[in-house]
């Protein structure tokens, strides 16, 4: 059996690999996703809104700090957003943020990535 981490970590591993397939295989059918730009839902939808950003001469990359399971359905995590520049892969801006996911039947439902810390994204979870 596969663990809440695990399933968590190959979906970091598919984002940084930018494989939408294997990104798509391990969300749920009723993924619901909110970043700072409002929610998301739906497999078609969320792997669009997770592709890594481009913006003019910079693209986005997530580097993973921490990762914890909170019980069996939980799992938070904080890490750093990287800007770099396209033309020579140097750091142009980093921003840490938290994310929040939660499982059901082994695949990610919920990722809620508007925290601003692990700790916050552990916070918010259910008591």
């Amino acid at each position: 059996m596969t663990s809440s981490g695990e399933v968590v970590q190959g979906l970091l591993a598919a984002l940084s690999d930018r494989d939408e397939v294997r990104v798509a295989a391990l969300l749920h059918p009723d993924i619901e996703a909110v970043g700072g730009r409002g929610p998301k839902k739906g497999i078609a939808e969320v792997v669009a809104w997770a592709k890594p950003s481009i913006d003019g001469h910079l693209i986005s990359s997530v580097e993973v700090d921490e990762l914890r399971e909170i019980g069996s359905d939980w799992v938070a995590v904080g890490a750093r957003r990287l800007w770099s520049w396209t033309a020579t892969g140097e750091l142009a801006d980093e921003q840490p943020f938290g994310v929040l996911y939660r499982l059901r039947d082994g695949k990610v439902v919920t990722w809620n990535q508007t925290y601003d810390s692990l700790a916050e994204a552990i916070d918010a979870v259910p008591a």
